[in-house]
């Protein structure tokens, strides 16, 4: 485990937990990530379940993930 909020701020989010601890239940937190993310709205640091959040940025990137370089559908 990290344990360090040093390390988290090289990255948008950082998750932490004891991978011993998971299990289907918790898992979904991580499934559903995006959208805590989103109705949190905030920066910092957040414990949920057996799971620390680091989060420094709320930035998406969607728009990254397709490109279009063709003018034909600007």
């Amino acid at each position: 485990m990290y344990g360090n909020a040093d390390v988290a701020k090289n990255h948008d989010i950082l998750v932490e937990f004891d991978c011993t601890e998971l299990n289907n239940e918790n898992f979904q937190i991580i499934v559903n990530l995006a959208k805590m993310l989103q109705d949190s709205g905030e920066v910092g640091e957040m414990e949920f379940d057996i799971f620390k959040f680091y989060i420094n940025s709320l930035q998406t990137y969607e728009d990254k993930l397709i490109v279009c370089k063709s003018n034909l559908y600007l």
